[in-house]
C-alpha cells in the first residue's frame, strides 16, 4: 500500500526522514527477567550521525535484547549501522500498536534477526535521496549503500525493490501479508506476559487463567524444570490452554504427540489434530508436520499432493527439511507435475541453510548435471560440506523448547549423511584436476549457511 503526500506540510516531514536535525534519538534499557544481560531497548526520535556509537555503548553488555523503534527516520547512514550492530548481536526488532518506523528507523529495524510488528503499527520505507537546489532528488550513491545493507541482511531482490520503490515525496507502509509475500520475514507481535523468576508465581498465574502462563507451566512439568517432572500434570495445562486458542501451546501438543517425547505417548491421531490447528494458522514446523503424515501416512491417509502442499507452506516460511522434501516431490513427481528444475531450486534453498540431505543430493546434482550444468568443483563443495556437517549430533527440537523450535523451524534427522558424502566427495576428487580440487576446497570453506532462504518464494 502507497500513500503519496501532497501538502507543503507532508513534504516537509518526508524530507526530514533523510536530514540531519539537531535531536539524536533516546536509547534507553529496562531489564528482562533475571538475566542482567537481557534487556528491552526503545529507541525514540530521529536516528542521526554518531548514534550507532551510542546504541552500541548501550547494548554492547547484552547478550539478548528486543530493540522497540517509534521514530519518523533520521540519517539513513545511521539506520544502516544500527542495523548492523542489531545483526551481528542477533537481537530481535520490534513496532509496537500506534508508533511509527519510517525511513532510516525502517531500515535499521530490518536488521533484527527475529522482526516483529504489532497490528496497529506503522512501518515507512523510500529510496535513498539528496536535496539540490532545494529539491529532493534520489541518491544512487545512497540506494547502492541500502542495497547493499539489505543484501548482508538476506533479503531478495524483490524485497530491495519493495523498500527502495517510494520516491523522495512517497512512502510505501508495509504490512504483514506484504512482507511475507517480498520476502521479509515479519511476526504479528503480542505483548509477553512479564517474565516470572518463580515456579510458584507461575502456577498461580495460570491458576488464574492466564493461557501464556499456562502453556509456560505445562512446560516446566514436561521438563521438570524447577519442579517435579509430570507428563500428567504438563499436559493439563498445555490443554488448558490450547483450550484458550493458545497456539503455542496447542503446537506444543502436537509436536509431543507427535514425537512421543518426556513422557508422552506418542500418538499420531491427537498429533494431528493439534497439529492441523497450528498448521491452518502458519506455524511452519507444524506444516512441515502435516506434509509428513500425509507422506507417511501417519494419523491420516497417505496423500502425496496433500504433503507436498503442505511441505511448500513450510518452504516458503525458509523450514530447511520442508524445502528438501518438497524438492523430493518436485524430482520424483510425487503429487505435483516432475519438474527436475524446481527440485534443484528447493535442494538448493534447504542446502543454503545448511541441511546435510539436501547438500549430499545438490552435490550429486552438480556432479551428474542434472537440472543443473555439470559442475565439479561445486559438487565437491556440496560434498565437503554434507560431509562435514554435524547433523548427527544435533538433537530434534522438541516443543518443550517451542518458543525457539517453531522460531527457526528446524529439525534434523539422524542418518548416514556425513559417511555417504564422504565417500562421494573422496570419489570425485580423484577425476578432478589439482586447480579444480584447490578452487572447490576454497569455497567450501568460505562458504557459511543464510538464514531462512526462499522466504516466500513460489
Amino acid at each position: 500500500m502507497r500513500l503519496k503526500f501532497k501538502s507543503i506540510l507532508h513534504l516537509a516531514a518526508v524530507l526530514s526522514l533523510w536530514s540531519t536535525s539537531a535531536l539524536a534519538a533516546n536509547i534507553s534499557l529496562v531489564p528482562w527477567g533475571s538475566d542482567p544481560a537481557d534487556a528491552i531497548v526503545t529507541v525514540e526520535g530521529d536516528l542521526e550521525l554518531d548514534d550507532d556509537i551510542r546504541f552500541q555503548t548501550e547494548v554492547g553488555r547484552l547478550k539478548w535484547a528486543r530493540v522497540r523503534f517509534n521514530s519518523d527516520g533520521g540519517n539513513p547512514l545511521a539506520g544502516i549501522a544500527i542495523g548492523k550492530i542489531i545483526r551481528l548481536k542477533s537481537f530481535e526488532t520490534a513496532v509496537l500498536n500506534g508508533q511509527r518506523c519510517v525511513s532510516a528507523c525502517a531500515i535499521a529495524w530490518l536488521g533484527g534477526l527475529h522482526r516483529f510488528m504489532e497490528d496497529g503499527a506503522h512501518i515507512g520505507f523510500h529510496a535513498a535521496y539528496i536535496e539540490k537546489a532545494g529539491q529532493p532528488m534520489e541518491s544512487g550513491v545512497g540506494n547502492a549503500l541500502l542495497g547493499s545493507y539489505l543484501a548482508q541482511l538476506g533479503l531478495p531482490e524483490s524485497a530491495v525493490i519493495y523498500i527502495t520503490q517510494a520516491g523522495p515525496t512517497d512512502i510505501t507502509w508495509l504490512t504483514l501479508h506484504e512482507a511475507w509475500q517480498i520476502g521479509i520475514e515479519v511476526r504479528r507481535f503480542t505483548q509477553p506476559p512479564a517474565p516470572l523468576a518463580l515456579a510458584g508465581d507461575i502456577q498461580t498465574r495460570a491458576e488464574q487463567g492466564d493461557a501464556r502462563w499456562q502453556e509456560a507451566l505445562g512446560l516446566k512439568y514436561l521438563l521438570g524444570d524447577g519442579i517435579p517432572h509430570s507428563p500428567t500434570e504438563g499436559l493439563k495445562w498445555l490443554r488448558r490452554s490450547a483450550d484458550q486458542g493458545f497456539l503455542p501451546a496447542i503446537a506444543d501438543l502436537g509436536e509431543f504427540y507427535w514425537l512421543g517425547s518426556y513422557g508422552v505417548p506418542q500418538n499420531d491421531v491427537e498429533a494431528v489434530k493439534y497439529l492441523q490447528k497450528a498448521a491452518d494458522s502458519g506455524v511452519p514446523l507444524a506444516q512441515y508436520r502435516i506434509g509428513l503424515a500425509y507422506y507417511l501416512g501417519r494419523g491420516m491417509p497417505i496423500n502425496y499432493t496433500n504433503a507436498a502442499g503442505w511441505f511448500f507452506n513450510a518452504a516458503r516460511q525458509g523450514h530447511a527439511v520442508a524445502q528438501n522434501n518438497l524438492g523430493i516431490h518436485y524430482f520424483q513427481g510425487l503429487g505435483v507435475q516432475q519438474n527436475i528444475a524446481q527440485a534443484v531450486k528447493w535442494y538448493t534453498c534447504s542446502a543454503e541453510q545448511g541441511y546435510g540431505s539436501a547438500q549430499k543430493t545438490l552435490g550429486m546434482k552438480y556432479r551428474d548435471g542434472i537440472g543443473v550444468q555439470q559442475d565439479y568443483i561445486q559438487a565437491y563443495k556440496w560434498f565437503d560440506l554434507a560431509a562435514t556437517n554435524d547433523e548427527e549430533g544435533k538433537t530434534i527440537p522438541t516443543s518443550a523448547v517451542a518458543n525457539v523450535a517453531i522460531g527457526n523451524g528446524q529439525w534434523y534427522e539422524t542418518s548416514d549423511v556425513a559417511i555417504e558424502s564422504m565417500q562421494l566427495r573422496d570419489q570425485l576428487a580423484t577425476y578432478m584436476t589439482p586447480a579444480q580440487l584447490t578452487a572447490a576446497q576454497q569455497l567450501a570453506r568460505k562458504w557459511r549457511p543464510k538464514e531462512k532462504t526462499c522466504v516466500g518464494s513460489h
